[in-house]
């Protein structure tokens, strides 16, 4: 064998080693994509679990706050703070959604809305409590918050709300549903 044609076959191994490890490399990406999606699923699921232990160790306030029952002042702190926490687990996930973390944010979105659409005391609950903090939300940006991942997310919220306002009025739903996510 004469000396061009050994380097002819040495480009080819070098030319294979190159496409097996772009090849490899291809793999382990889509493998650590895979891992981190899973990871994220379990955030999911652990804010989900979260708030669903804050509704079970509030259960008797949280039911009668959805049924609209007159609640003392301190039932009424914890049932605002109980809404709240819905809200902000609708929106996080929802707007972690809108990122491309999961494959839809849809879900999260129309279950939160559902629940103030169809639960008045959960709605004027969460509404109160934000206008007492109007100030801290017209000073946030959300644009850069989280590379933008919360922008439209109030928007579409209350796109919802109107559409359920209109596909459902005067709903009345048992309050054994009130907060499912």
């Amino acid at each position: 064998m004469n000396s061009s044609r050994i380097r002819e076959w040495l480009e080819i191994v070098g030319l294979l080693g190159v496409v097996a490890s772009l090849v490899f490399v291809g793999l382990e990406v889509r493998q650590s994509r895979q891992i981190a999606y899973m990871d994220q699923l379990g955030v999911a699921r652990q804010l989900v679990s979260d708030y669903r232990q804050m509704l079970i160790a509030n259960s008797d306030v949280w039911f009668r706050g959805c049924s609209g029952d007159e609640l003392s002042d301190s039932e009424r702190f914890v049932f605002t703070q109980l809404a709240l926490e819905l809200q902000d687990t609708v929106f996080t996930l929802t707007a972690r959604g809108n990122i491309g973390l999961y494959a839809s944010s849809s879900r999260w979105l129309d279950n939160g809305v559902a629940t103030f659409h169809r639960y008045p005391a959960v709605q004027e609950a969460i509404m109160a409590a934000n206008e007492a903090n109007v100030e801290f939300t017209e000073s946030t940006d959300s644009s850069e918050f989280a590379g933008g991942a919360f922008v439209g997310v109030s928007e579409s919220i209350f796109r919802r709300l109107a559409e359920l306002n209109t596909l459902e009025p005067g709903v009345s739903i048992s309050p054994v549903f009130c907060g499912n996510l």
